[in-house]
């Protein structure tokens, strides 16, 4: 069955004992020793029908303050890396509609169904991925291990206890999230389950032994080797990780041979002992990036030690996430996939059956396997710094360039994968200006199928050209409605709504369906000053609004004839001219007129929270996005700088570098699709491209795009990366070609 298939009373259903049919089960995507996950829809959810996460575990009579504890601690748990959990319930086992027994009794997890491939899948589909790029991809999971083994949120470290390339979704937009999460429970609990034997840290190696953070940071060590072989892990004849193997095989590999380094600094964190495994991931996979650049064994490096061949364990193949522990046959190689197209429907089953594999820490045969007892949540003054333990929970996934059900309206058209250019090269001016406005530009922005672009304008419009044809683009009309200057425009995720905001002090909305016919639909009057900034949240339901008035406002936009304003407006102590949203949007970010980026947490929509506030610039800072991946943040400001953040922690984030100076203010700034190239443009009347591959060290690319006569206030790439449009205050909006 499909989620959008008709609901059925012969379904089975779940839920709490006030409302057992709350949520209908679709599908079975895991099992394991602690549980099953299902696929399941919630029918009655204010966005008529949400597709969730459900893990289902054994619960007894008089849990319920224990669950509803573990309610109350999950949801504290936030960051872009990690799956949320939306809610926790004891509840009748599962039962056909109306037919709840309540004298069963199972305990449930809901989570967000996250779509996308595991980290796995995605390396065998993209196996020439640069070994850079590799390390990269486990940023947003080393920053969500960061702030569970912190304990900010949970007053004591929260241990993962699963981390391998099977539990780790790459979603369609690239950005990677943490999905094993279900049962949180003291790590003095009985039993050990759910870890997965070539990443078990020694000390995991004994009956009843239950996950640390150090523990974590083996298993995420052991991960990151995976992810540069791109092969599955060796293992010793008893199940655990072969180190010495392991070492011998990544200094052979063509990828990593050259990089002593790197391998030994894994090999380091592999070889540590529990209490020398502490500290910042994020900032050991930085190092780890460090290592790149230092010398190779061409250029005089370390000599790779000698090792002969060994053979390769049968059935060798790519990412295979290793087997229940006190078994020996090797395990099978992944399951190929099918030529064509992948259906969505068909990729989830083959995922979970993947996920299914939940391997389970076993006991030698002589050894009692300790009983899972009830969860226990006090947390004595003995035991301050326990650490919690989140176990059991695999999601299933679908395809990897599919539609998103987040970011795409399902009457649209499918959208694939980002095309992207194999390096960032320079641009070329693409034909004659767009000249339509009659007054300074202030903004620009493309349609998310690149067809369209928009602009506006101090004449108070906004423009509609036709960029289906870059190099022969077509004037579609002007769009009138403000009363004073526009300055920031923005296309919704399914392209179907255009904001335009202005010094008129509304927002207005537009139906560009048909973008030669647009349509007004509503305007937002609730600010008292010029609205400077426009954001959409990747879940085309929010709008995000910056304004003169010292504040931020968030808007539901589901039904766009009828927005409604979302919880009061966030207060700063300056003007907004900048909000932008992570690429999951849970994280709001702001760029302000005291110099500050502002980050807070949206993920509850009615009560954001404020997550730091780093002075980031000496003067306004009037542009700040996010970097595709949702890992670093760019700002631009008028003290001629350009900054480059680590995010992955948006508690804390880390200046990246040195700034990129400019001869003049910095105007405005964005990424391509890719994340691979930053533009600029700014009051030098040109546009600069950086290649950023590298965060910490940005390179220019080329010379500065020249041609305007006046600042440059906009910038924005094609959904292909091919095309930049820059506008400016001399009344002009540009296109700029890739070579």
């Amino acid at each position: 069955m499909h989620p959008g298939d008709p609901l059925s009373d012969g379904d089975f259903w779940v839920g709490p004992a006030a409302a057992p049919d709350k949520y209908r089960l679709v599908e079975q995507v895991g099992k394991g020793g602690e549980g099953e996950v299902w696929r399941a829809v919630l029918p009655l959810s204010a966005a008529g029908r949400t597709t969730v996460a459900i893990k289902i575990m054994p619960a007894r009579p008089g849990d319920e303050a224990e669950w509803e504890q573990t309610d109350r601690l999950l949801s504290t748990l936030h960051h872009p890396g990690l799956v949320r959990v939306t809610d926790v319930f004891t509840g009748p086992g599962q039962h056909r509609a109306g037919l709840a027994d309540a004298s069963t009794r199972s305990g449930y997890v809901v989570m967000d169904f996250v779509e996308g491939l595991t980290l796995r899948e995605w390396y065998n589909e993209h196996p020439d991925t640069r070994i850079s790029d590799r390390i990269r991809k486990l940023r947003n999971v080393a920053g969500a291990l960061d702030e569970m083994h912190s304990g900010r949120a949970t007053n004591v470290p929260v241990a993962h206890g699963d981390v391998k390339p099977a539990n780790i979704v790459v979603r369609e937009d690239g950005g990677t999230v943490l999905v094993d999460l279900g049962l949180a429970r003291l790590t003095d609990a009985t039993g050990a389950s759910g870890r997965s034997a070539p990443y078990a840290a020694p000390e995991m190696r004994v009956p009843g032994a239950m996950a640390t953070p150090s523990a974590d940071w083996y298993a995420f060590a052991a991960t990151t080797a995976q992810v540069l072989l791109g092969a599955r892990l060796p293992m010793t004849p008893e199940g655990w990780l072969d180190e010495r193997l392991l070492a011998e095989r990544l200094h052979r590999d063509p990828l990593t041979a050259r990089r002593p380094a790197l391998i030994q600094h894994i090999q380091d964190t592999l070889a540590s002992p529990p209490q020398a495994r502490t500290g910042s991931l994020a900032l050991w996979l930085d190092a780890a990036l460090d290592t790149l650049s230092q010398k190779t064994l061409t250029e005089g490096g370390t000599p790779t030690p000698s090792y002969p061949p060994a053979p390769s364990p049968a059935g060798a193949g790519p990412f295979d996430d290793g087997r229940e522990l006190g078994t020996t046959q090797p395990d099978p190689g992944p399951e190929p996939s099918p030529p064509g197209p992948r259906r969505a429907d068909e990729a989830a089953t083959r995922v979970g059956r993947d996920q299914a594999d939940v391997f389970s820490l076993s006991t030698p045969a002589s050894a009692a396997r300790p009983r899972r007892g009830r969860p226990v949540w006090a947390v004595p003054a003995a035991i301050g710094a326990a650490v919690l333990l989140l176990v059991g929970v695999t999601l299933g996934v679908v395809e990897f360039g599919g539609r998103s059900g987040s970011t795409a309206d399902a009457a649209g058209p499918a959208r694939g994968p980002v095309p992207s250019i194999a390096a960032p090269v320079p641009f070329h001016p693409l034909g004659k200006p767009l000249v339509g406005h009659t007054d300074r530009v202030e903004g620009v922005a493309y349609s998310p199928d690149g067809r369209t672009l928009a602009s506006g304008g101090d004449d108070g419009t906004v423009h509609l050209w036709d960029v289906s044809r870059p190099g022969a683009p077509r004037d579609l009309g002007r769009v009138t409605g403000h009363t004073a200057a526009v300055d920031a425009v923005a296309f919704s995720r399914d392209g179907r709504t255009l904001a335009s905001s202005g010094e008129d002090h509304t927002v207005r909305l537009w139906d560009v369906s048909q973008p030669s016919s647009a349509r007004f639909l509503t305007a937002l009057t609730a600010d008292t000053g010029p609205v400077w900034a426009l954001a959409f949240s990747p879940d085309r339901r929010t709008l995000a609004t910056g304004s003169e008035d010292h504040t931020v406002r968030l808007w539901d936009v589901s039904n766009p004839a009828a927005p409604t304003e979302l919880g009061g407006p966030l207060t700063e102590p300056n003007q907004v001219w900048s909000v932008t949203f992570s690429h999951d949007g849970h994280i709001l970010a702001t760029g302000n007129h005291d110099g500050h980026v502002r980050f807070y947490d949206v993920t509850n929509w009615q009560n954001p929270v404020m997550l730091s506030s780093p002075l980031a610039h000496t003067k306004p800072v009037l542009s700040a996005v996010f970097a595709p991946n949702g890992h670093i943040l760019a700002s631009a400001s008028t003290d001629h700088l350009v900054r480059l953040w680590d995010v992955s922690n948006p508690a804390a984030p880390i200046p990246l570098g040195n700034p990129l100076i400019l001869p003049n203010e910095a105007w405005t700034v964005t990424f391509t699709p890719d994340g691979r190239t930053l533009a600029v443009g700014g009051a030098d009347n040109a546009v600069r491209l950086w290649n950023v591959q590298d965060p910490t060290q940005p390179t220019p690319i080329g010379s500065p795009l020249v041609g305007h006569s006046n600042t440059v206030t906009g910038v924005a790439f094609s959904p292909d990366g091919r095309t930049l449009a820059s506008s400016s205050w001399d009344y002009s909006v540009r296109l700029w070609q890739a070579r």
